[in-house]
């Protein structure tokens, strides 16, 4: 009687099914269960291009792109401000809650990865050159 029982907790264990939803980035996984962070979301030179720096601290994540098209995982439609283009995120920043799935388990000193399941509260603005 208890193996199928166990059989299935570990089925509902590895598909997220126990309280942990899990994500899915383009073709990559979650490591972990989803965050919330209240964040400032801009372009940058290098790789990931997009970054959330997550207000009152020094940390920065990196947003996931695959392959050699950037964001091939797509973006919130909250976050497809017109015009909709990557292009507007050289000269915006977006500032708002955003709720991340990991892609890389978080180490200090290294930047994690993560993808952008969701965005709320969002402010525009125009990047200070």
């Amino acid at each position: 009687m208890r193996s199928p029982f166990a059989l299935l907790m570990l089925l509902c264990s590895a598909t997220g099914l126990l309280g942990q939803e899990a994500c899915l980035c383009g073709s990559r996984h979650s490591v972990g269960p989803s965050f919330k962070v209240h964040g400032r979301l801009s372009a940058w030179n290098g790789t990931p291009t997009l970054r959330i720096w997550i207000v009152g601290t020094k940390r920065i994540l990196g947003v996931h792109e695959e392959g050699e098209v950037h964001l091939t995982t797509p973006l919130p439609k909250e976050l497809m401000h017109p015009p909709a283009s990557f292009v507007s995120f050289w000269n915006d920043e977006v500032y708002g809650d955003f709720e991340l799935c990991p892609l890389t388990k978080s180490r200090p000193g290294v930047m994690q990865f993560v993808c952008i399941k969701s965005a709320s509260n969002l402010v525009w603005m125009t990047r200070k050159k």
